[in-house]
């Protein structure tokens, strides 16, 4: 399993970072329904499979609420550089 961080919960979902699972800054939150990727700068889905719309709501709701979209940015920032494919 990849080096990860849970960033925050909300209403029973992690939010995570999963570092070698880049380049596209995204994060992952994983509920009951399965797990999913957004896209850091435009919370757009990384994948086919989407939540429930419900469940999509209270995603987007979660990152929106305080400064928990910062928190996912810093998670990023932070951690996955060493991560990163190198660039010649």
């Amino acid at each position: 399993m990849p080096p990860s961080s849970v960033v925050f919960v909300y209403k029973g979902m992690r939010y995570c970072v999963y570092f070698e699972d880049h380049p596209v800054p995204h994060f992952t939150v994983e509920t009951t329904e399965g797990n999913f990727r957004y896209r850091l700068d435009n919370l757009k889905p990384l994948d086919r499979s989407r939540p429930k719309q419900g469940t999509e709501k209270k995603i987007r709701k979660g990152v929106t609420l305080e400064d928990n979209y910062q928190k996912l940015w810093d998670a990023w920032d932070n951690n996955a550089e060493p991560y990163l494919p190198r660039r010649n």
